[in-house]
């Protein structure tokens, strides 16, 4: 039995397919299928980009409808309309917009990588608690 002075760590497994699984997962709430958005990006890294949620709507017309009223009073930020559960890239681009062949090629794009990414990063940590602990890599088949 570990001492309570000995530190846990939990290194996540099999990353590429939970991203898969939990890409999907929808959490639906009753007449909330669109929301307006409007997404400010500094294009720069280094400060942060923001966005102000507006609300959501039953559906595509409501939504539109009351994306076209608040352009119409603030007309100096895009207001955009997208629909709920759905990952949507920040900031969204024209093409992104117009085009739904590019949105989810891109949205996959953009999948993959995260999945890349933190699997990538739960293999450094392995490596390093390998290296601390004496193991190869070979015994835990890292690449």
């Amino acid at each position: 039995m570990a001492s309570s002075l000995e530190k846990q760590i939990h290194v996540e497994e099999h990353i590429p397919e939970r991203c898969a699984e939990q890409w999907d997962y929808q959490f639906p709430v009753v007449n909330q299928q669109h929301c307006l958005m409007s997404i400010v990006d500094c294009e720069d890294p280094q400060k942060p980009s923001a966005i102000k949620v507006f609300g959501c709507y039953p559906s595509v017309d409501a939504a539109n409808a009351a994306a076209a009223k608040i352009s119409s009073e603030c007309d100096f930020f895009h207001v955009y309309v997208c629909p709920t559960n759905a990952w949507v890239p920040v900031p969204p681009s024209p093409e992104f917009i117009e085009n739904v062949q590019y949105q989810e090629s891109r949205m996959r794009e953009i999948q993959e990588t995260f999945a890349a990414l933190k699997d990538r990063k739960a293999q450094d940590v392995i490596r390093h608690l390998n290296k601390e602990s004496g193991v190869s890599e070979e015994k835990y088949g890292l690449e």
